[in-house]
């Protein structure tokens, strides 16, 4: 599916052309002003479980400092669905265009709301939002960033491992023998209250010594964790295995120093050593890993519907980055 769009940035708001596959569709626009120093909000009402694509967020601004940070937020309830952070430039007048080119589903309330901050002492005195809806077609976001390692372990950290990346594969050496599991992992902007279905998938491959265990999970930014799948024990040195499934995320579940998940979500790609004779050697553990994927299930398929690990990895077994569509 095509998503390219037409984008007119005239000082009125207007409507815009949006052309999927090759149909073009007039894209409503809704526009708020204000002249208080305040984040700016504005409501598109009656978009319940709706794939709803935000074409264009555009601002005016007044009485910003160069180094202002402008702050857009589209919200689901209380819930962050997207985030995006640039500079205002101009001090005074600045007009700002965002796209946003992905689809945002409402699945907690009947309203999606798009907030706007100039930061410091800057006012926006113009919003305008243009947004359409796509039927039809369901489509999947792989919220990893740089899953495939195309720009080396950038948007990653690493506890425990060294790292080198070459032909999309990301090779991992263990460097000590460190307190917790080795680990790599990412922070998505899923909160941990929004009570979602979470695919994961990675694929990995232990190289030269024995390990007990690896797999993924799922952990908060402040505290707690959820184990996910794992490779089938005992693992097998040279063999690639695709690991794989889904993990129910709240912040009332889960296991760690409280007990419960607070904060957003990350994903986690870990090894283990332990086991009922001791702990294996931990050092110098070569593993190859890449193709980190991790889906919202309850965002694609909404509440009540998602899928099956099993079903969701056989359907679409390929990595993708971005956005996937059917």
């Amino acid at each position: 599916m095509d998503l390219s769009y037409v984008v007119n940035t005239k000082d009125s708001p207007v409507p815009v052309v949006v052309t999927t596959g090759n149909t073009p569709i007039v894209a409503p626009c809704l526009s708020k002003s204000s002249t208080v120093n305040a984040p700016l909000t504005l409501t598109i009402p009656g978009v319940y479980r709706k794939n709803l694509y935000t074409a264009l967020v555009e601002v005016t601004i007044i009485g910003a400092s160069t180094s202002n940070i402008v702050g857009v937020e589209i919200l689901d309830g209380t819930i962050s669905r997207w985030k995006e952070f640039i500079k205002s430039g101009s001090p005074d007048g600045t007009k700002l265009s965002i796209l946003v080119p992905m689809p945002i589903k409402i699945n907690l309330g009947s309203d999606m709301i798009i907030k706007v901050d100039a930061g410091g002492t800057g006012v926006i005195t113009v919003l305008n939002v243009v947004y359409y809806e796509q039927d039809g077609a369901q489509v999947a976001r792989n919220y990893v960033i740089n899953g495939d390692f195309s720009d080396g372990i950038t948007s990653f950290t690493t506890y425990g491992f060294s790292s080198v990346v070459s032909n999309n594969v990301c090779k991992l050496t263990t460097t000590t023998n460190p307190s917790n599991y080795p680990r790599i992992y990412q922070t998505t902007p899923i909160d941990v209250a929004s009570n979602v279905v979470l695919f994961v998938r990675c694929k990995a491959t232990v190289i030269n010594k024995a390990v007990l265990g690896m797999g993924l999970s799922i952990t908060g930014t402040v505290s707690g964790a959820l184990s996910g799948p794992g490779a089938s024990k005992p693992v097998v040195t040279g063999q690639e295995y695709t690991i794989y499934g889904n993990i129910a995320v709240s912040n009332t579940t889960g296991i760690g120093v409280t007990g419960d998940l607070v904060g957003f979500v990350q994903l986690r790609f870990s090894l283990s050593f332990l086991d009922e004779t001791g702990q294996l050697d931990p050092v110098g553990v070569e593993v190859d890993i890449k193709e980190l994927t991790l889906v919202n299930l309850t965002d694609a398929y909404g509440i009540g519907n998602e899928p099956s690990a099993e079903y969701f990895n056989t359907k679409y077994p390929d990595w993708w980055d971005g956005i996937l569509y059917e």
